[in-house]
Protein backbone atom coordinates (compact mmCIF):
# COMPACT_ATOMS: atom_id res chain seq x y z
CA UNK A 1 0.00 0.00 0.00
CA UNK A 2 1.43 3.89 -1.03
CA UNK A 3 0.35 6.88 0.00
CA UNK A 4 -2.16 6.94 -2.39
CA UNK A 5 -4.19 3.23 -1.14
CA UNK A 6 -3.37 4.86 1.87
CA UNK A 7 -5.93 8.03 1.33
CA UNK A 8 -7.86 5.97 -0.52
CA UNK A 9 -8.47 4.22 2.96
CA UNK A 10 -8.46 7.32 4.57
CA UNK A 11 -11.91 8.34 2.59
CA UNK A 12 -13.60 4.88 3.90
CA UNK A 13 -12.64 5.62 7.56
CA UNK A 14 -14.32 8.71 7.57
CA UNK A 15 -17.82 7.17 7.08
CA UNK A 16 -20.26 6.90 10.33
CA UNK A 17 -21.00 3.70 10.21
CA UNK A 18 -17.48 2.25 10.37
CA UNK A 19 -17.56 -0.85 12.73
CA UNK A 20 -13.57 -1.90 12.48
CA UNK A 21 -11.37 -1.11 16.05
CA UNK A 22 -8.47 -2.37 15.06
CA UNK A 23 -6.25 -1.96 11.90
CA UNK A 24 -2.52 -2.79 11.24
CA UNK A 25 -1.25 -1.11 7.79
CA UNK A 26 1.93 -2.03 6.04
CA UNK A 27 3.05 -0.54 3.05
CA UNK A 28 5.12 1.51 1.26
CA UNK A 29 3.89 4.93 2.62
CA UNK A 30 5.33 7.81 4.69
CA UNK A 31 4.77 11.11 5.93
CA UNK A 32 2.58 12.37 3.21
CA UNK A 33 0.25 9.25 3.46
CA UNK A 34 0.08 9.55 7.19
CA UNK A 35 -0.99 12.85 7.01
CA UNK A 36 -4.15 12.28 5.00
CA UNK A 37 -4.69 9.55 7.04
CA UNK A 38 -4.29 11.75 10.49
CA UNK A 39 -7.06 13.54 8.81
CA UNK A 40 -9.35 11.01 8.31
CA UNK A 41 -9.24 9.64 12.03
CA UNK A 42 -10.83 12.98 13.63
CA UNK A 43 -14.21 11.98 11.93
CA UNK A 44 -13.75 8.23 12.52
CA UNK A 45 -15.54 6.74 15.51
CA UNK A 46 -14.70 3.17 15.67
CA UNK A 47 -11.39 2.50 15.73
CA UNK A 48 -9.14 1.51 18.86
CA UNK A 49 -5.56 0.69 17.73
CA UNK A 50 -3.54 0.95 14.76
CA UNK A 51 -0.85 -0.44 14.00
CA UNK A 52 1.53 1.14 11.16
CA UNK A 53 4.57 -0.39 9.59
CA UNK A 54 6.48 2.43 7.34
CA UNK A 55 8.89 1.27 4.30
CA UNK A 56 9.20 4.94 3.41
CA UNK A 57 10.36 8.07 5.65
CA UNK A 58 8.58 8.41 8.71
CA UNK A 59 9.58 11.49 11.05
CA UNK A 60 8.37 13.55 13.99
CA UNK A 61 6.27 15.51 11.43
CA UNK A 62 4.01 12.36 10.73
CA UNK A 63 3.80 11.58 14.51
CA UNK A 64 2.48 14.60 15.50
CA UNK A 65 -0.09 14.90 12.86
CA UNK A 66 -0.90 11.43 14.04
CA UNK A 67 -1.22 12.87 17.65
CA UNK A 68 -2.56 16.41 16.54
CA UNK A 69 -5.69 14.08 15.68
CA UNK A 70 -6.16 13.11 19.53
CA UNK A 71 -4.82 15.63 21.26
CA UNK A 72 -6.06 19.27 20.19
CA UNK A 73 -3.31 20.65 22.60
CA UNK A 74 -0.33 19.33 20.61
CA UNK A 75 0.33 22.27 18.36
CA UNK A 76 -0.29 25.66 19.42
CA UNK A 77 -3.67 27.58 18.31
CA UNK A 78 -3.31 31.14 17.25
CA UNK A 79 -6.73 32.10 19.04
CA UNK A 80 -9.22 30.15 21.74
CA UNK A 81 -11.66 29.89 19.01
CA UNK A 82 -9.39 27.60 16.79
CA UNK A 83 -8.63 25.73 19.74
CA UNK A 84 -12.29 25.09 20.41
CA UNK A 85 -13.13 24.24 16.86
CA UNK A 86 -10.03 21.90 16.79
CA UNK A 87 -11.40 20.20 20.53
CA UNK A 88 -14.62 19.30 19.14
CA UNK A 89 -12.96 17.92 15.60
CA UNK A 90 -10.66 15.38 17.26
CA UNK A 91 -10.77 11.92 17.52
CA UNK A 92 -12.25 10.69 20.92
CA UNK A 93 -12.11 6.84 20.27
CA UNK A 94 -8.59 6.20 19.14
CA UNK A 95 -6.48 5.01 22.45
CA UNK A 96 -3.36 3.24 21.02
CA UNK A 97 -1.01 3.84 17.97
CA UNK A 98 1.86 2.07 17.42
CA UNK A 99 5.15 2.82 15.02
CA UNK A 100 6.62 -1.02 14.16
CA UNK A 101 10.44 -0.07 13.98
CA UNK A 102 11.67 0.03 10.61
CA UNK A 103 14.76 1.91 9.26
CA UNK A 104 12.55 4.03 7.60
CA UNK A 105 11.05 5.55 10.89
CA UNK A 106 12.67 8.00 12.65
CA UNK A 107 10.58 9.61 15.63
CA UNK A 108 11.48 10.40 19.02
CA UNK A 109 11.10 8.22 21.66
CA UNK A 110 8.65 10.59 23.56
CA UNK A 111 6.33 10.76 20.79
CA UNK A 112 6.48 7.21 20.14
CA UNK A 113 4.93 6.98 23.79
CA UNK A 114 2.57 9.18 23.57
CA UNK A 115 1.00 7.73 20.58
CA UNK A 116 0.69 4.53 22.49
CA UNK A 117 -1.12 5.60 25.96
CA UNK A 118 -3.57 8.19 24.25
CA UNK A 119 -6.19 7.35 26.64
CA UNK A 120 -7.59 4.26 28.42
CA UNK A 121 -10.87 6.29 29.22
CA UNK A 122 -14.49 5.96 27.50
CA UNK A 123 -15.09 8.81 24.48
CA UNK A 124 -17.40 9.94 26.58
CA UNK A 125 -14.73 10.62 29.37
CA UNK A 126 -12.11 11.41 26.95
CA UNK A 127 -14.15 14.39 25.08
CA UNK A 128 -15.13 16.11 28.59
CA UNK A 129 -11.72 15.76 29.82
CA UNK A 130 -10.41 17.89 26.31
CA UNK A 131 -13.26 20.17 27.19
CA UNK A 132 -12.46 21.10 30.88
CA UNK A 133 -8.46 21.44 29.53
CA UNK A 134 -9.67 24.45 27.28
CA UNK A 135 -12.30 25.91 29.63
CA UNK A 136 -10.07 26.33 32.08
CA UNK A 137 -7.59 27.82 29.87
CA UNK A 138 -10.50 30.26 29.55
CA UNK A 139 -12.27 31.02 32.26
CA UNK A 140 -11.99 34.65 32.16
CA UNK A 141 -14.06 34.42 29.22
CA UNK A 142 -15.98 31.22 27.15
CA UNK A 143 -18.10 33.88 24.97
CA UNK A 144 -16.46 32.07 21.79
CA UNK A 145 -17.66 28.59 23.20
CA UNK A 146 -21.23 30.13 21.84
CA UNK A 147 -23.18 28.31 24.64
CA UNK A 148 -26.83 28.80 24.55
CA UNK A 149 -28.68 30.06 27.48
CA UNK A 150 -30.51 27.17 28.66
CA UNK A 151 -27.24 25.16 28.69
CA UNK A 152 -25.57 27.64 31.27
CA UNK A 153 -26.26 25.82 34.19
CA UNK A 154 -24.88 22.92 32.84
CA UNK A 155 -21.99 24.65 32.51
CA UNK A 156 -21.57 25.71 35.78
CA UNK A 157 -22.71 22.40 36.92
CA UNK A 158 -19.57 21.21 34.88
CA UNK A 159 -17.17 23.67 36.15
CA UNK A 160 -18.63 23.03 39.49
CA UNK A 161 -17.67 19.48 39.07
CA UNK A 162 -14.20 19.49 37.25
CA UNK A 163 -12.69 22.46 38.90
CA UNK A 164 -11.80 24.30 42.23
CA UNK A 165 -13.96 26.70 43.57
CA UNK A 166 -11.58 29.49 42.77
CA UNK A 167 -12.00 28.24 38.93
CA UNK A 168 -15.98 28.53 39.43
CA UNK A 169 -15.60 32.35 40.89
CA UNK A 170 -13.37 32.68 37.43
CA UNK A 171 -15.90 31.59 35.40
CA UNK A 172 -18.42 33.65 37.26
CA UNK A 173 -16.71 37.06 37.46
CA UNK A 174 -15.56 36.44 33.96
CA UNK A 175 -15.88 38.91 31.07
CA UNK A 176 -19.23 38.83 29.21
CA UNK A 177 -20.53 35.75 31.58
CA UNK A 178 -22.21 37.34 34.94
CA UNK A 179 -24.28 40.22 31.73
CA UNK A 180 -25.48 36.30 30.76
CA UNK A 181 -25.81 34.23 34.21
CA UNK A 182 -27.54 37.22 36.51
CA UNK A 183 -29.49 38.96 33.67
CA UNK A 184 -32.91 39.99 34.64
CA UNK A 185 -35.30 37.95 33.60
CA UNK A 186 -33.37 34.47 34.75
CA UNK A 187 -33.44 31.78 32.48
CA UNK A 188 -36.16 30.23 35.05
CA UNK A 189 -38.43 33.45 35.48
CA UNK A 190 -38.43 33.12 31.64
CA UNK A 191 -39.45 29.48 31.40
CA UNK A 192 -42.12 30.56 34.12
CA UNK A 193 -43.49 33.42 32.31
CA UNK A 194 -44.04 31.68 28.97
CA UNK A 195 -45.87 28.52 31.21
CA UNK A 196 -47.86 31.49 33.19
CA UNK A 197 -49.02 32.98 29.69
CA UNK A 198 -49.93 29.79 28.41
CA UNK A 199 -51.78 28.92 31.92
CA UNK A 200 -53.77 32.62 31.04
CA UNK A 201 -54.47 31.90 27.67
CA UNK A 202 -56.43 28.32 28.55
CA UNK A 203 -57.94 29.96 31.72
CA UNK A 204 -59.61 32.57 29.13
CA UNK A 205 -60.80 29.68 26.80
CA UNK A 206 -62.68 28.18 29.80
CA UNK A 207 -64.23 31.14 31.43
CA UNK A 208 -65.42 31.38 27.57
CA UNK A 209 -67.20 28.29 27.63
CA UNK A 210 -68.18 28.34 31.10
CA UNK A 211 -69.88 31.53 29.82
CA UNK A 212 -71.79 30.31 27.30
CA UNK A 213 -72.68 27.00 29.20
CA UNK A 214 -74.24 29.67 32.16
CA UNK A 215 -75.89 31.50 29.32
CA UNK A 216 -77.53 28.53 28.03
CA UNK A 217 -78.26 27.00 31.11
CA UNK A 218 -80.04 31.18 32.09
CA UNK A 219 -82.34 30.89 28.83
CA UNK A 220 -83.04 27.26 29.20
CA UNK A 221 -84.55 28.45 32.77
CA UNK A 222 -86.09 31.15 31.56
CA UNK A 223 -88.35 29.15 28.76
CA UNK A 224 -89.12 26.67 31.77
CA UNK A 225 -90.49 29.76 33.84
CA UNK A 226 -92.39 31.12 31.56
CA UNK A 227 -93.85 27.98 30.92
CA UNK A 228 -94.75 27.52 33.83
CA UNK A 229 -95.84 31.19 34.68
CA UNK A 230 -98.10 30.29 31.42
CA UNK A 231 -99.57 27.19 32.67
CA UNK A 232 -100.18 28.89 36.11
CA UNK A 233 -102.05 31.77 34.31
CA UNK A 234 -104.10 29.30 32.79
CA UNK A 235 -104.87 26.70 35.68
CA UNK A 236 -105.99 29.94 37.95
CA UNK A 237 -108.23 31.40 34.70
CA UNK A 238 -110.26 28.05 35.28
CA UNK A 239 -110.13 27.76 38.59
CA UNK A 240 -111.73 31.37 38.73
CA UNK A 241 -114.12 30.58 35.36
CA UNK A 242 -115.30 27.39 37.62
CA UNK A 243 -115.83 29.58 40.93
CA UNK A 244 -117.75 31.97 38.57
CA UNK A 245 -119.82 29.34 37.17
CA UNK A 246 -120.52 27.79 40.78
CA UNK A 247 -121.86 31.35 41.64
CA UNK A 248 -124.07 31.73 38.85
CA UNK A 249 -125.74 28.41 39.18
CA UNK A 250 -125.95 29.16 42.80
CA UNK A 251 -127.50 32.80 42.07
CA UNK A 252 -129.83 30.81 39.48
CA UNK A 253 -130.94 28.20 42.06
CA UNK A 254 -131.83 30.81 44.77
CA UNK A 255 -133.94 32.44 41.82
CA UNK A 256 -135.44 29.44 40.92
CA UNK A 257 -136.15 28.30 45.16
CA UNK A 258 -137.80 31.42 45.69
CA UNK A 259 -140.43 31.34 42.92
CA UNK A 260 -141.32 28.09 43.59
CA UNK A 261 -141.97 28.70 46.94
CA UNK A 262 -144.22 31.24 45.96
CA UNK A 263 -146.09 28.95 43.75
CA UNK A 264 -145.99 25.78 46.03
CA UNK A 265 -148.50 27.27 49.09
CA UNK A 266 -149.45 23.16 49.31
CA UNK A 267 -146.97 21.79 49.88
CA UNK A 268 -146.20 19.59 53.25
CA UNK A 269 -142.65 20.58 54.68
CA UNK A 270 -141.89 24.10 55.17
CA UNK A 271 -138.82 25.26 53.40
CA UNK A 272 -137.18 28.05 55.17
CA UNK A 273 -134.40 29.99 52.81
CA UNK A 274 -133.46 29.75 49.11
CA UNK A 275 -130.04 27.94 48.69
CA UNK A 276 -131.48 25.27 51.63
CA UNK A 277 -134.90 24.92 49.42
CA UNK A 278 -133.32 24.68 46.14
CA UNK A 279 -130.59 22.02 47.46
CA UNK A 280 -134.00 20.33 49.06
CA UNK A 281 -136.07 20.41 46.06
CA UNK A 282 -132.91 19.28 43.63
CA UNK A 283 -131.99 16.26 45.68
CA UNK A 284 -132.80 12.88 44.80
CA UNK A 285 -133.34 12.04 48.79
CA UNK A 286 -136.42 15.03 48.56
CA UNK A 287 -139.34 12.63 47.96
CA UNK A 288 -142.39 13.85 48.89
CA UNK A 289 -145.77 13.33 47.48
CA UNK A 290 -146.65 16.18 46.07
CA UNK A 291 -143.20 16.59 44.26
CA UNK A 292 -144.13 12.68 43.12
CA UNK A 293 -147.00 13.87 41.20
CA UNK A 294 -145.88 16.93 40.23
CA UNK A 295 -142.88 16.89 37.46
CA UNK A 296 -140.75 19.48 37.95
CA UNK A 297 -141.79 22.48 35.76
CA UNK A 298 -139.88 23.96 32.74
CA UNK A 299 -138.49 27.40 33.39
CA UNK A 300 -137.76 30.69 31.38
CA UNK A 301 -135.38 32.88 32.72
CA UNK A 302 -136.19 36.47 32.54
CA UNK A 303 -133.31 38.87 32.11
CA UNK A 304 -132.83 41.85 34.69
CA UNK A 305 -135.70 40.46 37.08
CA UNK A 306 -133.75 37.31 38.66
CA UNK A 307 -136.83 34.89 38.50
CA UNK A 308 -137.88 32.35 36.31
CA UNK A 309 -141.28 31.97 35.30
CA UNK A 310 -142.70 28.23 34.67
Amino acid sequence: MDDVGIGELANVLKRSDGKVRRLELSGNYGNGGIKVFAEALKTNISLRTITFGCFKSLTNAGAVELLHAVDPFMKTKSSRITEWRDVNSSNNTLQSIFLLDRPSVSVDEDLITRLQSITTEDPRATFDTKVWNHLQRNLDDISHVKVPVKCLPGVLRFVGQRGTQSDFFRLIKGRKASAVLFRNPSQERQRLVEQMRLLEKENRKLRRLHMMKDEEIDKHAQQENLCLLVQCERQLNQKRQARMQVHKSFACLESVSFYWLSQTQRHSEPLKCGVYAAQILVSSDCKTPWLDSHPAPRFQYHGGQNTFVA
